[in-house]
């Protein structure tokens, strides 16, 4: 259960931050859906690192859906989140 007053947390994969570059519908309808439920959307630093890294080397529709999805990143209501630094170690290790 969810404590009152505290918003669900739901941290997203590079692949749909892609997909919502791409401005497929599924993935639109999938932010939109969690948004409309009170869920706070972010993305790791892992996700920064691969849209950063897809945006310098990946094909080039993957670079333009990476560029797009880092500017859009805002106007999707979806936050970078902070990890502490064992999550970080975790992330990294897997």
């Amino acid at each position: 259960m969810v404590a009152s007053g505290r918003k669900r947390q739901l941290a997203l994969d590079t692949n749909v931050l892609v997909d919502l570059a791409e401005r497929k519908d599924a993935a639109h309808s999938f932010r939109e859906t969690f948004q409309q439920r009170g869920y706070l959307l972010f993305i790791t630093p892992t996700v920064v690192a691969e849209l950063d890294g897809l945006s310098c080397y990946g094909e080039p529709a993957q670079q333009v859906a990476a560029h797009r999805a880092l500017d859009m990143l805002f106007e999707w209501s979806i936050k970078p989140l902070d990890l502490a630094t064992i999550q970080m170690d975790i992330a990294e290790t897997f």
